[in-house]
């Protein structure tokens, strides 16, 4: 996709791995920093499941009262309780997403590395995101390369990893839209190694070439972009920490108008070689939401 891209690169820094800022490693002050620095984001982690519980029950009861259970709503009634409920959803996943990065920086986040298949980790992550899918009636479409084999990956990380980027795609993609995800064996990728690439690309609105920075710093938070993509949350800024715990970069590039388009790059080291026989193709979310829409994934 043509446009302004942005690229970010290198291992995860955790706060436990970080060198002295006064480069003495020895240093009590800077020791004593370090040791608040972890034990405030230990207990933004726990503060962050405290905060879970009064906010699933008033998801729980939004959802209660928007079914009606309790006696039918006038239509300014429903608009009000739906604004909400998506509300408590936005703050919901701000939670999640610190909690999760405040775990990440206190090294509380660890690969545990086995041997990995890409096309089932997508399969898993895409049955996850079917309801999410149908209810907009968004297509997804998935091309995973036959030659990939299996990999030595941690397949929970990697599957936060797309899990983030196609809930992203859908809630961002148009209505009745499209999201492709395509995996691909490179060579002379990072490092000069052979790099697994996952392309996830929605057809959204788009974002500013000037935003594209501020989707992944977890020092400020992004301003909303072009009209209709709300992208303020930190689900962006996690998934960029857990790539980098995977060793490997991301990728966004887009453009107002064109969609975006989030690339992530992974080396790997090859353990086996998958069965040419295993399934392989498109997954989808037709038009008229069959209960079996996100049923399989596909190879190529």
């Amino acid at each position: 996709m043509a446009g302004s891209s942005f690229g970010l690169n290198g291992v995860g820094e955790r706060m436990d791995e970080r060198p002295s800022p006064c480069g003495v490693a020895s240093c009590e002050t800077c020791e004593e920093a370090h040791q608040q620095g972890l034990a405030r984001a230990r207990f933004v982690a726990r503060l962050g499941h405290t905060l879970r519980t009064p906010l699933n029950g008033i998801q729980g009861f939004s959802q209660i009262l928007l079914q009606e259970t309790a006696g039918p709503l006038n239509a300014r009634q429903r608009a009000h309780v739906q604004r909400i409920e998506e509300a408590g959803e936005r703050l919901l996943s701000l939670i999640d997403g610190l909690t999760e990065l405040s775990r990440i920086h206190a090294g509380e986040t660890e690969p545990q590395v086995s041997v990995t298949d890409v096309a089932q980790v997508v399969k898993r992550v895409l049955e996850g995101h079917r309801t999410e899918a149908e209810a907009k009636g968004v297509s997804i479409s998935v091309r995973i390369d036959r030659q990939i084999p299996g990999v030595e990956a941690d397949p929970d990380l990697l599957a936060g990893v797309v899990s983030r980027l196609v809930s992203n795609a859908i809630r961002h993609g148009q209505e009745r839209g499209r999201v492709d995800i395509v995996g691909t064996l490179d060579g002379g990728g990072i490092e000069g190694s052979r790099t697994l690439t996952l392309a996830v690309v929605d057809d959204g609105p788009g974002i500013r070439a000037d935003e594209l920075p501020r989707l992944t710093r977890d020092t400020e938070p992004p301003r909303t972009s072009t009209a209709g993509s709300k992208r303020n949350g930190l689900g962006l800024v996690v998934t960029k920490r857990l790539v980098d715990l995977l060793g490997g970069r991301l990728r966004i590039s887009s453009e107002p108008g064109r969609g975006t388009r989030a690339v992530v790059e992974l080396p790997w080291v090859v353990l086996r070689t998958q069965p040419s026989g295993e399934s392989a193709g498109h997954v989808s979310a037709p038009r008229d939401h069959a209960p079996d829409a996100l049923a399989s994934v596909t190879r190529e």
